[in-house]
């Protein structure tokens, strides 16, 4: 769970014009400016590209799952990690057909991940529980 901090700061931002949080919290990660006009730092690059030369691609490389047919379909030799299940309705999800270990993961943001090293130590109710977390996580608001 989020600290207060976190959950104080990320409300605030939200009330903010998209582009000037945007330039906060680089600079707050950063420690100064981010330069927009001669972008030099990868970090700057990826600011720049925020505001600037929007491309479907990166949308589509944003979502894990599209991500991985992306890349199968560009070059089939890659190694690309088996997904066994997606979807939003767990009425569809067995655990019996999951490795013994296996990785749950949300779609939409980062740092949305469980580690299961049993799945017997895990029921869906609380995969459930966990996903709905996650999905009132909202990750824009805390890039």
């Amino acid at each position: 769970m989020p600290s207060l901090k976190y959950r104080v700061f990320s409300g605030f931002v939200t009330l903010l014009p998209l582009k000037f949080w945007l330039k906060l919290f680089f600079a707050i990660r950063m420690r100064r400016l981010a330069d927009l006009n001669e972008p030099r730092t990868f970090n700057e690059k990826i600011m720049y590209r925020k505001f600037n030369g929007r491309n479907d691609i990166f949308s589509r490389m944003a979502d894990k799952i599209e991500a991985k047919k992306i890349v199968k379909k560009l070059n089939g030799k890659i190694s690309v990690p088996r997904s066994f299940w997606e979807g939003n309705d767990f009425s569809s999800l067995d655990l019996n057909n999951l490795p013994a270990k296996f990785v749950f993961k949300a779609n939409h943001a980062s740092g949305t991940n469980l580690i299961v090293l049993n799945r017997e130590d895990v029921s869906i109710e609380q995969l459930m529980k966990l996903r709905d977390e996650w999905f009132r996580h909202e990750q824009h608001h805390t890039m």
